[in-house]
């Protein structure tokens, strides 16, 4: 990730007052995103355990496929 994109993070977290941490994750699609960030969370020295997914709010236009990945991912 480049240090343009770390700062954008880090102004919009301090915009918006909000004191934490992020963690960085790309992946292919959804779930494997998903499955990869769960796996950086955890109990311990400053780990976040918290993680924020997005609304779907295109159910009827989106792909079955991609509408069952993100059920799939709540379950």
């Amino acid at each position: 990730m480049s240090a343009s994109r770390i700062n954008r993070i880090y102004e919009v977290m301090n915009k918006r007052r909000v004191k934490g941490f992020y963690n960085y994750v790309s992946a292919a699609s959804l779930r494997d995103g998903t499955l990869a960030l769960l796996q950086t969370t955890g109990l311990g020295k400053l780990r976040p355990n918290t993680v924020l997914l997005g609304f779907k709010s295109d159910w009827a236009a989106a792909p079955p496929q991609l509408v069952g990945d993100y059920v799939n991912i709540i379950q």
